[in-house]
């Protein structure tokens, strides 16, 4: 939790990512924000807490001499208006590699419908969409080597194939090796190009987007 990073003694929460800011690199701190505005339930993370992240703004405008200040205040800002916040500290990690590997911003838990086998439409949250290039990525922790979990998780990738293909990391892989996603998607995209399709080819099925959400549909 944000209050025992550090053994810092807590305060409240924007106070401690405030003098956090002070001691960590911009990759430790984004990870403590992230993990500040996280809901509660990490198996429901697309039910964020907006207004934490409005208080932490709020508390580092209130206090403009913290030697923490600018360092918070450069990453609110850079941080993508109304994302949600990622799952986990290794979603957080494969995000952060995405984007100094030169990648896109992807949507964070972003919703997406696809039919079942038999046409019902069921509702899933994806880690990371790279909606450009047409890629989720996955971050998997230790839940997703039991059998029933790796089954349903299979059956999941089969709703979205030929519209969004998924790429699979551990998150031991996430935090560990950096580089790994880079070389993941990078994989993807010379597949892409070896079987003669550019970086984004003609998918079999449509990936529709309404507001904030996506529809997997066949192609008429």
């Amino acid at each position: 939790m944000v209050d025992q990073v550090h053994e810092l003694r807590p305060t409240n929460r924007s106070r401690t990512v405030l003098d956090l800011a002070v001691r960590l690199n911009m990759i430790e701190l984004e990870r403590v924000v992230e993990s500040a505005i996280r809901g509660e339930d990490p198996r429901r993370p697309h039910e964020w807490r907006p207004e934490v992240l409005s208080e932490i703004a709020a508390f580092v405008d209130a206090h403009p001499r913290h030697l923490g200040g600018r360092a918070l205040a450069h990453l609110l800002r850079r941080r993508p208006p109304d994302a949600f916040p990622t799952g986990s500290l290794a979603e957080t990690a494969m995000v952060q590699s995405a984007r100094l590997g030169g990648f896109e911003e992807p949507v964070r838990q972003a919703r997406v419908l696809a039919p079942d086998t038999r046409g019902n439409m069921r509702e899933h949250y994806l880690d990371a969409l790279f909606e450009r290039l047409r890629i989720d990525v996955e971050t998997d922790g230790s839940s997703h080597d039991d059998p029933r979990q790796r089954q349903s998780d299979l059956q999941r990738d089969r709703r979205l194939a030929g519209a969004i293909p998924v790429i699979r990391i551990t998150g031991a892989e996430a935090i560990n090796h950096p580089n790994r996603i880079v070389e993941l998607i990078n994989d993807e995209l010379r597949r892409r190009q070896s079987e003669g399709f550019g970086r984004v080819p003609r998918f079999a099925r449509d990936l529709v987007r309404t507001g904030t959400s996506w529809t997997v549909q066949d192609r008429r």
